[in-house]
C-alpha cells in the first residue's frame, strides 16, 4: 500500500471518530445523476414518471391545487412540492418563484430529483395582442427570451450601432423580423443539449412547444367555460377566449410600458408576455428536449390599457381560468395516454 492510499484511509478513520458514521455514509452514498454528482439532501429521487405542473407564484397555484389528489408533500429549496395525481395523471406541482432565474433554478432542481416526462407551465401573463381580452387563456406554439439582448452604444443622435462581432447574431434576429428598440438589440441564446456532443453549443432563438400536447389540449377544450368576474363581482367587458398558436415571449421585466409594448407587437407579434416560460422551455431543451407547453392566462394589458395596470383587479380571474383549462387538459391527456379507459 502506498503512502497516499494509507493517508486517505487514516483521514476517513479520523472523520468517523470525530463525527460518527452517518455523515460519512451520507457523503459516500449520494446518488449519481448522469455522470455528475448531485447532492440531494432533502429526500431521495422519485423514479415514478410524472408530469410537472409549474407556476410562478401562489395565486396561480391556487387556481388548480384543489384539483390535485395530493399523496405526499416535500420541501425542496424552500418550496412545497405536491406529489400525487390530477385527473388520473401522475404529477408533481410546485412554484418556481417569479422571473427567469427562479424558473431556471427550480427546473434544474426538480429535474435532478424527479423523473419528469412532460412539463406544463401555467400562470398569468400580460396581453400584447389588442384583439385578445383580459382573462383569455393562450397556448403559444413557441417562446423566446425577448430581453436577452445587447445594449448598443450611441452612434449619433437617435441612432445606435452594435459592435461588428454582433453582426451575425443580428442578421439571424432580423431574419425573424426582429427590430431594435433604441439601444436594445435582442439576441439569440447559446445552449448545449443532453445527449449531444459535450460542449457543443447551438444557437437558439425560439424554443418550440410540444405538438402532441398542444393537439390534446385543443381537442380537450372545445366546450370549456371560463370565468369572467372576480370575487368582488367586477366583470370583464369582453368574454375571455381560449387561443392556440402564435408566439409567447418571456423576460426578467414586468412590462407596463405602452411604447415597449407597441414595439413587441410589431417585432415579435406575441399572444402573451411574461417572466418565466422561456427559461422553463430552455431547461427542457437542455435536459434532452422534454416535451413542454405553456398555459398563460392574460391578467393585464402590459401597459396598453388606460389608467393603472389591470393585474390587481383581474389576476385571480386569469389564474382561475388557467386552472380550469389545465384541469380540462389533464382529463384529455389521461384519455389520450389510456385509450382503453
Amino acid at each position: 500500500m502506498d503512502k497516499k492510499a494509507l493517508s486517505a484511509i487514516l483521514a476517513i478513520g479520523m472523520l468517523v471518530l470525530m463525527l460518527g458514521t452517518a455523515p460519512v455514509q451520507a457523503a459516500l452514498t449520494q446518488p449519481v445523476v448522469g455522470e455528475s454528482l448531485v447532492l440531494l439532501p432533502q429526500f431521495p429521487p422519485d423514479p415514478t414518471p410524472r408530469m410537472l405542473i409549474l407556476s410562478a407564484y401562489a395565486p396561480e397555484l391556487k387556481g388548480y391545487l384543489d384539483f390535485i389528489n395530493v399523496e405526499k408533500t416535500y420541501e425542496l429549496n424552500g418550496r412545497t412540492v405536491y406529489v400525487g395525481t390530477m385527473e388520473g395523471v401522475d404529477i408533481i406541482a410546485t412554484l418556481s418563484g417569479t422571473s427567469m432565474t427562479n424558473a431556471a433554478v427550480s427546473m434544474a432542481t426538480l429535474l435532478a430529483h424527479f423523473n419528469i416526462t412532460h412539463v406544463v407551465f401555467t400562470g398569468i401573463a400580460g396581453g400584447i395582442d389588442d384583439a385578445l381580452p383580459i382573462g383569455t387563456v393562450t397556448f403559444p406554439d413557441r417562446t423566446m427570451n425577448w430581453a436577452e439582448s445587447l445594449w448598443a452604444r450611441e452612434a449619433g443622435y437617435g441612432s445606435y450601432k452594435p459592435p461588428r462581432w454582433f453582426e451575425k447574431d443580428w442578421e439571424l434576429m432580423q431574419a425573424e423580423g426582429v427590430t431594435n428598440l433604441d439601444w436594445i438589440f435582442p439576441q439569440p441564446v447559446y445552449v448545449t443539449k443532453k445527449g449531444d456532443t459535450p460542449d457543443n453549443e447551438v444557437t437558439k432563438i425560439w424554443f418550440e412547444f410540444d405538438k402532441e400536447m398542444l393537439a390534446v389540449a385543443k381537442e380537450s377544450l372545445k366546450d370549456v367555460r371560463l370565468k369572467r368576474c372576480n370575487a368582488e363581482g367586477v366583470c370583464l367587458e369582453k368574454e375571455p377566449l381560449v387561443v392556440f398558436g402564435g408566439n409567447g415571449v418571456s423576460g426578467p421585466v414586468f412590462m407596463d410600458n405602452a411604447r415597449a409594448r407597441k414595439w413587441l407587437q410589431k417585432t415579435l407579434a406575441p399572444v402573451e408576455l411574461e417572466m418565466e416560460t422561456a427559461a422553463v422551455a430552455q431547461a427542457c431543451y437542455v435536459w434532452g428536449e422534454i416535451p413542454v407547453i405553456a398555459i398563460r392566462a392574460l391578467s393585464d394589458l402590459a401597459g396598453g390599457g388606460e389608467g393603472e395596470n389591470e393585474i390587481g383587479l383581474f389576476f385571480q380571474v386569469a389564474a382561475d381560468n388557467g386552472g380550469i383549462v389545465l384541469r380540462a387538459f389533464m382529463k384529455g391527456w389521461y384519455l389520450h395516454t389510456h385509450p382503453q379507459s
